[in-house]
């Protein structure tokens, strides 16, 4: 605890070690689950948090009204509590979409119940032990077996065609044609678009034909769709974008992601450069991440 130079070294190697893998674990089961959320319910995948979600917009106006932090205000489940985050997954309209990989509920409830009583201790700087490290680890493996079919959903992920458009949803094929056509032309914005089908979501892949994307492309899109419901992988400096829709998308929300995505904003394309914003979305990995993906450290 105290070394020989006077110097306070309070946190051990098991308490740094034990505090990452929670953190790395809480942060992938709300990644998670909002992966699953999303796929499943489309534009009200939020309305699957119930109560936890007006919890969470209260504490994140609580922060914004502070103005001395930032507020994480792109991420609503950055405000909610790993209890709720287990209510949502065990909830009778959610469990359906874990039970057929997860451990029954009663079991998993159970190494919940003890994970959660040594992340609070982690969470108040107390002394880790081996036994609670166990714990944490025995945890990890859980979580890492149960989101192992990740692999196999990324694997028999399959190209689709606009010519033999199975597996396209109807909303979303003329809007896709229309731009598919657009890159033909050598005056457009893209150079290509691709397609691969997946569980629930359609991969779109898409190349600027020059330029970069502005790093408030992402709010942008958000705030004209008017829908967070999708994941993307971005390389913006080579402006390669990758969106993952849901094919269950509502016909309104299709409408409005699709063209947002078709204009994504580019560099000079920004209004008012002075006042762009570098924001953080949860729904965002580098284009190299394949999504979704399993438990991994």
């Amino acid at each position: 605890m105290f070394s020989p130079d006077g110097l306070s070294t309070f946190c051990s190697g098991d308490a740094e070690k034990g505090y990452r893998l929670i953190y790395n674990i809480e942060i992938y089961l709300r990644f998670m689950l909002r992966w699953e959320l999303v796929g499943e319910f489309g534009h009200q995948w939020k309305t699957m948090l119930g109560d936890a979600h007006a919890d969470a917009k209260r504490l994140l106006e609580e922060e914004q009204a502070l103005r001395l932090i930032d507020a994480d205000e792109r991420n609503i489940l950055s405000y909610t509590l790993l209890t709720q985050i287990k209510s949502t997954m065990i909830s009778d309209k959610v469990w359906p979409l874990f039970k057929d990989q997860w451990p029954p509920q009663d079991m998993f409830l159970a190494d919940f119940k003890t994970f959660n009583h040594v992340r609070h201790k982690a969470a108040h700087f107390r002394r880790l032990t081996a036994r609670d490290m166990g714990v944490v680890e025995r945890f990890e493996t859980i979580v890492t077996d149960m989101t192992s079919h990740y692999r196999k959903q990324r694997r028999n992920t399959g190209i689709v065609t606009l010519a033999e458009p199975r597996g396209i949803p109807e909303t979303m094929k003329p809007l896709l044609t229309e731009w598919a056509k657009d890159c033909e032309a050598e005056d457009s914005r893209w150079v290509s678009i691709g397609l691969r089908r997946m569980s629930k979501y359609l991969i779109l892949d898409a190349q600027l034909r020059h330029g970069a994307f502005s790093p408030s492309a992402i709010g942008h899109l958000v705030d004209t769709s008017k829908t967070d419901a999708l994941f993307l992988g971005l390389d913006a400096t080579r402006g390669a974008l990758r969106a993952y829709i849901p094919v269950g998308l509502e016909e309104k929300q299709v409408k409005l992601v699709i063209p947002a995505l078709r204009s994504f904003q580019k560099v000079e394309e920004e209004l008012y450069p002075e006042d762009m914003k570098d924001e953080i979305f949860d729904f965002v990995v580098p284009l190299e991440v394949e999504l979704p993906m399993e438990f991994k450290l």
